[in-house]
C-alpha cells in the first residue's frame, strides 16, 4: 500500500516509473520477522531523488481507500496462489505447532476474509505504530563518499518519526518460544540468527570439504573400499561434531547462537527433546556419536 502513492509524489507508480525508466529494478517482500524494501542498479545522479521518493513512503503515505480494493485482491490472489505449494504448507504445519502466545502462529499472509475488516483509519493507525526511525534500519551503497551518503540518509530517512517499540509476548522471565509442548519452560531461551538457508549452506560446505578431504586420503584404495571410506569418515565426522555438540552442551544450546547450536533448535522443531536436556536422547545421542 506505501508504494501506491505519498503526499509528496501522489502518483501511484510514480516510484516504479522512476526507478525503471533510469535503467534500476525495485522490490520488497515481507518475512516472518521483517519486511525489506530495497532498489539498486539506477543511472548516475539518480540516487538522490530516488532516496527522497523512498523515504517518503515511511512518514507521509497516503494509503487511500480507493486503493485497497485492487491490493486486497492481489493479496488473495498470491494466498491463493500458494495453497498449493508444499513449502508454504510446510510453513504452515510449524505455525500450527507453534505456541498460540507467540506471534509466529499467527497467519502470515492474509485472504479477503481476513481482510474485510481493514480500512484507511486502521492502516494509518497501524502505519503510525510499526513504522519508525527506531523500528528501522537503512543501508545505502553508492559510488559518493561515505560522509555524503550518511548526508543523504540523515536528510532523507530523518523525517521519520520514531514510535513506541513494540516487545514479544513473554512467559514470566523466558521469552515466548514456538516449542511443543508450550509449557516448557526455556530460561534465557535465544531465537535463531542464523537463517534455515544458512544452517544447510553450512552443513553441505562443511561435508564437501570433508568428502573432498577423505577422497585425498582414500585415493589409493581400491573403488569399493574407497567409496566405504569415504562413507564412513563422512558420516562419522558428521555424528561425532554434531550429536557430540548436543550432548557436551546440552544445557546450553538454547542459550547460545552458534551455528551448531541453532541447527539443533531448528532440529527441536519436530522434536523439543533435544532441547530440554532429556535423559533418554541425551544418552542416546553420546553413544551414538561415540559408537
Amino acid at each position: 500500500m506505501i508504494f501506491l502513492g505519498t503526499k509528496k509524489y501522489p502518483a501511484e507508480n510514480d516510484f516504479e516509473k522512476f526507478i525503471l525508466e533510469n535503467n534500476g529494478n525495485f522490490n520488497a517482500y515481507t518475512t516472518s520477522d521483517h519486511t525489506l524494501y530495497h532498489f539498486n542498479g539506477l543511472s548516475p545522479g539518480c540516487l538522490p531523488l530516488a532516496l527522497d521518493k523512498l523515504s517518503s513512503f515511511f512518514h507521509q503515505p497516503l494509503l487511500n481507500e480507493s486503493s485497497m480494493d485492487r491490493e486486497r485482491i492481489a493479496v488473495d490472489q498470491e494466498y491463493k496462489k500458494n495453497i498449493e505449494s508444499e513449502g508454504w504448507r510446510l510453513h504452515h504445519a510449524y505455525k500450527v505447532l507453534a505456541n498460540s502466545d507467540h506471534p509466529f502462529s499467527l497467519f502470515s499472509t492474509g485472504n479477503l476474509e481476513t481482510m474485510k475488516k481493514i480500512n484507511s483509519i486502521y492502516l494509518h493507525e497501524w502505519f503510525n505504530k510499526n513504522y519508525g526511525t527506531n523500528l528501522m534500519n537503512v543501508a545505502i551503497l553508492g559510488k559518493e563518499s561515505i560522509e555524503q551518503l550518511e548526508e543523504y540518509a540523515i536528510n532523507y530517512f530523518g523525517k521519520i518519526p520514531m514510535r513506541k517499540s513494540n516487545e514479544l509476548p513473554s512467559l514470566g522471565n523466558d521469552l515466548v518460544h514456538h516449542y511443543k509442548p508450550q509449557s516448557i519452560s526455556l530460561k534465557n531461551f535465544k531465537p535463531n540468527v542464523h537463517s534455515r538457508l544458512e544452517i544447510l549452506t553450512i552443513f553441505f560446505s562443511v561435508t564437501t570439504l570433508v568428502i573432498a578431504f577423505a577422497s585425498v586420503l582414500g585415493k589409493k584404495l581400491p573403488r569399493g573400499q574407497f567409496l566405504n571410506f569415504i562413507w564412513f569418515v563422512c558420516t562419522g565426522l558428521i555424528h561425532i561434531i554434531t550429536e557430540g555438540w548436543v550432548v557436551w552442551f546440552n544445557k546450553d544450546v538454547i542459550t547460545r547462537n552458534d551455528i551448531l547450536s541453532d541447527l539443533w533448535k531448528e532440529y527441536a522443531l519436530a522434536d523439543s527433546r533435544y532441547i530440554i536436556s532429556d535423559p533418554f536422547i541425551i544418552n542416546m545421542e553420546g553413544i551414538t556419536a561415540v559408537s
